[in-house]
């Protein structure tokens, strides 16, 4: 299984979604943890949920060159399944392992699915770095991913690049959640003090430092505008605290040097918490009066649909953050509030007007929003969508 956060918890559902259809669900991909050379064995995680971890191959660049290619675990473990492989989905998966897939479906009469829900940067890291990954995104999304019976997306625009190439069947799915599992980490709102500081969270990861350009942009999530926003409401003399999931200071600062003297301004305001336990984020979430993020608007950035947004939602929490295309199906919900950049005065009034509404009309809002990408809802769409693939 990926690492246990919201975008984890994206394919655990799209699995339990599979399962409430009648099917059964195995997951394989790379454990970091296994060590190097384990043997891949089964682990029965539930309600109709198989993992099988394989090993991470080792470092440097062969290894990074092998990853484009489809294991021999993964395909012994294809094999073996002869006969009872309805389909096999492949996640993001690179575009020579994808082939590979695509070539063993047709062997075992099984089909070929791809969920998009990435288009890649190539713009940071080291040359060798960026070549193999412009090369490889390139022919996933305008090659091999048109090869497939069906596509999986999560953004109207991949929705759109795809339709305009004739290509069907498509089912567009939100990032889904599973509200039942969420449900422990409900926070009543009523509970709230009704004077204190205004709590905004964000928690991800915005940028990995070996791969960030040295114009900085391809960073996905602009915590830099994130930290400006902050220095705007404490010049505005409005109680708020920021925390931030994900990076310390110490991260933050080897890619945004000149704001030293911002954070300084912000002690005691804006906090960087780091890395913590997934369970943590959740109940930080929860408890917060908005979860924050601001994003480029851009190919990368619009491509999926922020996973941050939907969890934040399905945890009775409204969402901060700028107008981009792929968010323009959701303009509607009354949690999402939008702005056109980070100093939008738009976003601050808004904030201010959701804050002065009463504790019983925000409660009403936040259990509408709890339900909304549950994946039980999304049942028909993908039923739908199969009984296509399949025929």
């Amino acid at each position: 299984m990926p690492d246990k956060n919201a975008a984890a918890q994206r394919v655990l559902s799209n699995g339990k979604l599979l399962v409430n259809l009648g099917y059964e669900v195995a997951y394989f991909g790379v454990d970091a943890d296994l060590a190097h050379g384990s043997s891949v064995k089964p682990i029965n995680i539930g309600e109709g949920l198989t993992s099988y971890p394989a090993p991470a191959a080792t470092a440097g660049l062969c290894s990074s060159f092998k990853q484009l290619f489809l294991g021999a675990e993964a395909e012994k473990t294809i094999l073996e399944m002869d006969g009872d492989i309805a389909a096999v989905i492949c996640y993001n998966y690179p575009a020579l392992a994808q082939l590979q897939v695509k070539r063993l479906t047709r062997n075992i009469n099984a089909k070929f699915i791809c969920d998009v829900t990435e288009w890649y940067s190539s713009s940071g890291g080291s040359l060798a770095y960026r070549l193999i990954k412009r090369l490889d995104t390139a022919a996933r999304m305008r090659y091999v991913n048109k090869l497939a019976d069906g596509l999986i997306t999560t953004s109207c625009v991949v929705t759109s690049y795809y339709q305009a190439s004739g290509i069907s069947p498509i089912v567009e799915l939100p990032t889904l959640q599973d509200s039942s599992l969420l449900s422990s980490y409900y926070y009543d709102k009523g509970k709230y003090k009704k004077f204190g500081p205004i709590r905004f969270v964000y928690a991800g990861t915005p940028f990995s430092i070996a791969h960030i350009d040295r114009e900085r942009k391809n960073i996905k999530d602009r915590v830099d505008e994130l930290v400006l926003f902050a220095l705007q409401l404490h010049e505005q003399r409005l109680p708020c605290q920021f925390d931030i999931y994900g990076i310390n200071r110490e991260q933050y600062l080897a890619v945004f040097p000149e704001h030293e003297a911002a954070l300084s301004a912000l002690n005691g305001v804006l906090t960087f918490k780091g890395r913590v336990p997934y369970s943590k984020v959740l109940t930080a979430v929860a408890c917060a009066d908005f979860t924050i993020f601001f994003r480029t608007q851009c190919r990368v950035t619009e491509s999926g649909l922020p996973s941050k947004m939907t969890e934040s939602l399905a945890l009775g929490t409204p969402v901060i953050t700028n107008r981009l295309e792929n968010l323009r199906p959701y303009e509607h919900i009354s949690g999402l509030i939008l702005g056109d950049s980070f100093d939008d005065p738009k976003l601050v009034s808004d904030v201010l007007n959701m804050q002065r509404r009463s504790v019983e009309s925000r409660l009403h809002e936040a259990i509408k929003w709890r339900e909304m990408f549950d994946y039980r809802r999304y049942e028909g769409a993908m039923k739908k969508f199969l009984a296509a693939v399949m025929s």
